[in-house]
């Protein structure tokens, strides 16, 4: 079950993450100008290349950056699972000394 989870945190969560965030600046990006349908012949095929360049481009950078945060978000995890063994030995401790 842990691999799983380690699977999923890793792996398949920063893949969408990634992917929506493409996707978002894809989006924003061909507001301003015009959509690659209003184009013809060789402009039109310039005009997808070009999208397709751009997508590969922002999922490449949000990819790299999930990954990051998914590595930190574990890292602050076992932060947190350390000062609680070490809360918890501080408590065992004090607790034996006032006996």
């Amino acid at each position: 079950m842990k691999f799983f989870a380690k699977f999923f945190w890793r792996i398949v969560l920063p893949f969408l993450v990634a992917f929506a965030i493409a996707i978002v600046e894809l989006l924003e990006g061909s507001r301003g100008g015009s959509s690659p349908g209003s184009n013809s012949g060789f402009e039109h095929y310039i005009a997808l290349c070009l999208y397709a360049v751009i997508f590969c481009v922002s999922f490449g950078f949000a990819f790299k950056n999930s990954l990051r945060w998914g590595k930190e978000a574990e890292e602050y995890e076992s932060h947190l699972k350390e000062a609680d063994e070490f809360e918890k030995e501080r408590r065992r401790r004090s607790g034996w000394r006032e006996r």
